[in-house]
């Protein structure tokens, strides 16, 4: 059996980077003469055009070839036509034209597991603001940045390069792979809506080198702030809340963090961990990714948890898997059979499973299988995926340009074939506001603990 290694797009880029450490094309020209310069200029462009031109066909047959069903969702003239008119405009494109134009076409396949990585390394790597975007239930904020742009932290993002924020979120979908418009909200806000080129691409900017975001404050008053980019350091990626060494806007809260957020930048030390909660007779697990650690393999983990169940007489479990974007779901089953053994925790009321926006790929399968074969109670916000999805990781490297791409090979099905719903919606549902996010509340814990009386 393969196994679903995809954890989320970044991640696996992160492992090619180590893999795949080979120097990218680079070109230089010594002086000479005015004349010769232009003819060496005129065999550069033309060896250029012919580069991306070969890397671009080799791509549309990879995908035509490997792609575990290219038109599911997408025409078959629909994919001839956007390759035609890309390889004969390149020409007229940028580089970073011609990868972001690419990246749309691969969108249109329409599962999150099928992309063009952004370039992270080398003459085509793109450029990233400094600045952590979330969709709130009460909008796009900004939760987090760079210490030089703290004035901006904690305001609601109005418009960028002058382009509506309701605009600017259509356009993204026209260019960020995914399942469902939940993962709009996490790959193409939270990342995509950093990456300059992106933003070029969307009309969004007309300079990579800087972005212009129109925000408001809590007293409606709008302002304009110009961001500058850096080149986007895939190492630096965070999914869950911002960077470490960033400015966050819960930073000035009384409340402590909450416990969703209290180990995530000790990621990836801690894929996994629990607490006991002795008031409650309860065990509250974090599972933000499904790997193996070093110390201690994830079958190993689950049932020591479950012999602390047993020891300590806790009754209710919850698993909290709503910042999982995934890693390898043949190790779900420890954990699956683990409750299955339990029947002081597998009944209705005493398991609970929190999921959200960012629960996609092996995390999707996890949760399914949550769902379909124990009597867990879900609260959270729709999931990042759907219960049966195309996945897998099946990477494809560019011969000239080096770029990365993923063409999903796999169907994975872990509930009805007839289960045509695009994620698992929870018995208990709740979208986190920007108040709640600043003032370090977590209404998915308080509404478990509201349910079980305590």
């Amino acid at each position: 059996m393969k196994i679903q290694k995809k954890t989320f797009p970044f991640k696996n880029q992160l492992v090619c980077l180590l893999i795949c450490i080979g120097a990218f094309m680079t070109s230089c020209a010594q002086k000479t003469k005015r004349s010769d310069q232009n003819q060496i200029q005129t065999e550069t462009d033309s060896l250029r055009v012919a580069h991306w031109q070969e890397d671009l066909n080799i791509l549309k047959t990879k995908f035509e070839t490997e792609h575990y069903n290219l038109f599911r969702l997408m025409t078959k003239k629909d994919w001839e036509t956007g390759f035609e008119t890309l390889l004969a405009k390149i020409p007229q494109l940028k580089d970073h034209e011609v990868i972001t134009e690419a990246m749309k076409i691969i969108s249109k396949i329409g599962d999150g597991h099928t992309s063009i990585y952004i370039p992270f390394q080398g003459k085509y790597q793109f450029h990233q603001i400094p600045v952590a975007f979330q969709e709130f239930k009460n909008g796009v904020f900004i939760k987090g940045a760079d210490a030089l742009y703290k004035n901006i932290i904690g305001k609601e993002v109005v418009a960028i390069g002058g382009v509506p924020i309701e605009t600017i979120k259509q356009r993204l979908k026209g260019i960020t792979p995914n399942d469902n418009d939940q993962w709009i909200k996490v790959l193409g806000i939270e990342v995509y809506m950093t990456i300059s080129e992106i933003l070029y691409a969307i009309k969004a900017t007309e300079d990579i080198s800087s972005v212009m975001i129109d925000m408001k404050d809590s007293d409606n008053n709008i302002t304009t702030a110009r961001i500058a980019s850096e080149p986007f350091d895939i190492s630096k990626v965070r999914f869950a809340d911002v960077r470490p060494d960033w400015v966050t806007a819960h930073d000035a809260s009384t409340n402590p963090l909450p416990r969703y957020l209290k180990r995530i930048n000790t990621f990836p030390d801690d894929f996994y961990w629990f607490e006991h909660l002795e008031d409650k007779a309860m065990i509250y697990f974090q599972l933000n990714v499904i790997f193996d650690k070093p110390d201690k393999n994830l079958k190993t983990f689950c049932e020591a948890l479950f012999q602390f169940i047993d020891d300590h007489h806790v009754e209710k479990l919850v698993i909290d898997i709503r910042l999982n974007s995934g890693g390898n779901n043949q190790l779900n089953e420890g954990l699956i059979n683990q409750i299955l053994k339990s029947k002081q925790i597998n009944k209705k009321g005493n398991l609970y499973v929190i999921v959200g926006r960012r629960t996609f790929s092996a995390a999707m399968n996890l949760a399914t299988n949550l769902e379909q074969r124990t009597n867990a109670i879900f609260v959270g916000e729709y999931t990042g995926s759907s219960p049966n999805f195309v996945g897998e990781d099946n990477q494809i490297i560019m011969p000239n340009s080096k770029l990365i791409s993923s063409a999903s090979n796999r169907y994975w099905q872990d509930a009805d074939a007839n289960d045509n719903r695009r994620w698992i919606e929870p018995e208990y549902f709740h979208v986190l506001s920007s108040y709640e996010y600043k003032n370090n509340l977590d209404p998915n814990m308080e509404k478990v603990f509201e349910l079980i009386g305590h």
